[in-house]
């Protein structure tokens, strides 16, 4: 899986949970301040990026997840080798 497909299912994620356009998100789109994601749609989108990629994050990793280049971060490694 390459970083293209990434961005593209954590944005379809924000996306249903922010209810804003698809095409609105991009890998550098700050969560906060250009969608209006609170902290409680924050979780949301966390657990949602858990069950797309099979994978664990930290409740303290939350304030990194500010743009989808930032929870591609936290993924690291475990979502390429699934892929």
């Amino acid at each position: 899986m390459n970083d293209a497909e990434i961005v593209q299912r954590i944005a379809k994620i924000v996306s249903t949970i922010s209810e804003k356009d698809e095409a609105l998100i991009k890998a550098d789109t700050d969560l906060r301040d250009a969608l209006g994601i609170d902290s409680m749609m924050g979780l949301e989108i966390m657990y949602g990026v858990e069950k797309e990629f099979k994978v664990h994050l930290k409740e303290d990793d939350l304030p990194k997840m500010r743009t989808i280049t930032g929870i591609i971060g936290l993924l690291g490694d475990k979502v390429k080798a699934a892929g």
